[in-house]
C-alpha cells in the first residue's frame, strides 16, 4: 500500500506541470482623431504576451513585461535616444493606454514648438483590448 501511494504521488506530481499560454489581444485605438487618424478610421494593434518567458510584443518589437498582476500588464521599452515608451493594460475591463515619455533633444523641440505635431507626440493611445472569457 506504501508502495502504491508513492507511485500514486509521483504520478500526480508530474500531471501538475502548468503550462502558461501565450495571451493575444487585439486593442482597438480609441482616440483616432487626437492622433492624427481619420474618425472613420479603425487602428487595431496586436498584441502578444508571454508570461512565463516574459515576453510582450507590441508592434513586432519586444518590450520588457515590467508588471504582472491580477488587476494590471505594464510593460515599458527604451529606444536608442532614451525614450521611454509605456503600455499599461487593464486585465478587469481591458482599457489600455500606451505612453510616451520623450527626452531626445530633438523631439524635445518639436513639442516645445506646438502646434499639431507637438500634439501628436504629447497625447496619449488609448485602446479597449478584446476580452477573454475571464480575465486575459
Amino acid at each position: 500500500m506504501k508502495k502504491l501511494s508513492l507511485y500514486v504521488f509521483l504520478v500526480l506530481m508530474f500531471c501538475n506541470v502548468g503550462f502558461a499560454e501565450k495571451i493575444v489581444l487585439d486593442c482597438k485605438l480609441l482616440n483616432l482623431v487626437e492622433r492624427g487618424f481619420k474618425a472613420n478610421e479603425q487602428i487595431i494593434q496586436r498584441i502578444v504576451i508571454d508570461i512565463e518567458n516574459n515576453k510582450f510584443c507590441y508592434n513586432d518589437c519586444d518590450w520588457n513585461l515590467a508588471t504582472v498582476t491580477d488587476e494590471v500588464i505594464i510593460a515599458t521599452v527604451t529606444n536608442d535616444y532614451g525614450d521611454i515608451f509605456m503600455f499599461l493594460i487593464d486585465r478587469i475591463t481591458g482599457e489600455a493606454l500606451g505612453h510616451a515619455e520623450w527626452k531626445d533633444e530633438a523631439t524635445l523641440k518639436r513639442i516645445e514648438k506646438g502646434g499639431k505635431d507637438a500634439q501628436l507626440l504629447t497625447t496619449d493611445d488609448k485602446f479597449i483590448c478584446d476580452k477573454a472569457k475571464a480575465k486575459f
